[in-house]
């Protein structure tokens, strides 16, 4: 299944994102196109997501054109930036985090879908 991503370019649409993680579990991924780790987890984020559901939102943020969101998420989890970088907000509270080579669609899947 593909992952239907959401461009995350404004504070506003986190704090909405945030607020409707009540309704639906919100995944942020923090990408940066310049670097190959992020380049590598976002790849295999794509082609490893098996779980098609409609209880998630997958934000992408391009950190190069958005460095203040990512900071601005970061001050808001009190979770220090990392790129890159995913976040899993339940009812307004992060509930894994995760950067780098930690990134990894079976553990995404596992933690989300619970399979």
């Amino acid at each position: 299944m593909a992952i239907s991503w959401i461009n995350l370019s404004g504070k506003e649409q986190v704090d909405d994102a945030i607020k409707g993680s009540s309704l639906k579990t919100v995944v942020f991924f923090k990408h940066s196109t310049r670097c190959i780790v992020s380049r590598h987890a976002l790849a295999e984020l794509e082609r490893e997501w098996t779980y098609n559901s409609e209880d998630l939102d997958f934000y992408l943020l391009d950190l190069l054109n958005f460095r203040d969101i990512s900071n601005y998420i970061s001050q808001v989890f009190v979770i220090q930036h990392q790129s890159p970088q995913i976040l899993v907000i339940r009812n307004a509270a992060v509930i894994y985090h995760t950067s780098h080579e930690g990134i990894s669609a079976s553990i995404l899947n596992h933690k989300l879908i619970g399979k």
